[in-house]
């Protein structure tokens, strides 16, 4: 094992890791081990999932240039893609929960301005939230009624009333 994932959040932990460039390389190695069920372990057992939900807060500064907005979008979104395939039992999704991700999520799904007008970070917030809600079901914070809106809507929906386009018939 060359202990790749440890490595990488660890040295995020640290605050070794300032650049939103290196947070975008550290978010898409993360995400690509996520989908290898081997990996996820070591992602979890280091600490992965926190690191994960602190990605989720990179936030555009006031006059950030298009590059850096940009990489803040995609930060976000493999974040939450990352999260949503670290969630395959009700343990890990039980600790988004339990890291208040979901109310995340939810800012990043109503408040377009928060994810850049991003509708990549859209689909991926609003994926997230439909895989935790049925492995942990609807109590406590993920049975708000922004959650329920959310994840009881038909997806299409759901996207085009956060999304705020407006879908003509034309």
């Amino acid at each position: 094992m060359y202990h790749t994932a440890q490595s990488l959040i660890e040295h995020c932990l640290l605050d070794t890791c300032h650049s939103i460039y290196a947070k975008d390389q550290v978010v898409t190695v993360l995400a690509n081990m996520a989908a290898i069920e081997c990996c996820c372990s070591e992602i979890i057992d280091n600490h992965g999932v926190e690191l994960l939900v602190q990605f989720l807060h990179e936030a555009p500064l006031e006059g950030t240039r298009k590059c850096e907005l940009a990489t803040v979008e995609r930060v976000q979104q493999k974040a939450a893609i990352a999260l949503t395939r670290l969630c395959r039992d009700t343990e890990v999704a039980q600790n988004v929960v339990d890291l208040n991700a979901v109310g995340r999520f939810v800012e990043l799904c109503q408040q377009p301005t928060l994810r850049s007008q991003s509708d990549a970070v859209l689909v991926a917030c609003l994926g997230a939230l439909r895989k935790i809600s049925t492995l942990c079901g609807l109590q406590g914070e993920l049975g708000s009624s922004d959650v329920q809106q959310l994840v009881h809507a038909p997806l299409k929906d759901a996207f085009l009333n956060c999304s705020g386009v407006d879908e003509s018939p034309v």
